[in-house]
């Protein structure tokens, strides 16, 4: 029975967490922040347009709407990319542009291109959130 409750005590010390800010002393003491209050959110937003600039100077971005399609032609992986609408890819007067080869380099090219574009939305989506934070905060 004591090394069960020592494994259990042991376990509860690694999940451990601070409760203070929960308690009421913590409210009324002013020497604490609010967890929200951390870092300066002027600074996380400057933080995030940076990162928006290098994953833009990394390579090009894949237009919204297009996406890599595989598929099979006459027995063999082919790959291309199709936009969503059904309208024209941007740029081209194409509703799909082939890329040849599954894995070759015109594939990778544009499987990067929609990588970076889903991380340049996301970071996109986390500064509009940091931007709405700012607005409450001046009212």
């Amino acid at each position: 029975m004591d090394d069960a409750s020592g494994l259990y005590q042991q376990q509860t010390a690694d999940y451990a967490f601070d409760i203070s800010y929960f308690s009421a002393d913590a409210q009324t003491d002013s020497s604490k922040k609010d967890p929200i209050d951390g870092p300066d959110l002027e600074s996380l937003l400057e933080e995030l347009k940076q990162q928006s600039q290098a994953i833009r100077d990394s390579g090009k971005v894949a237009p919204t709407g297009v996406y890599v399609d595989k598929y099979s032609s006459k027995g063999k992986p082919r790959v291309r990319v199709r936009t969503t609408t059904g309208k024209n890819i941007p740029g081209t007067h194409q509703k799909s542009k082939g890329l040849g080869r599954f894995g070759g380099a015109q594939h990778r090219d544009w499987e990067a291109r929609c990588d970076r574009r889903h991380q340049l939305q996301k970071v996109e989506r986390r500064a509009l959130i940091i931007q709405q934070w700012i607005e409450e905060d001046k009212k």
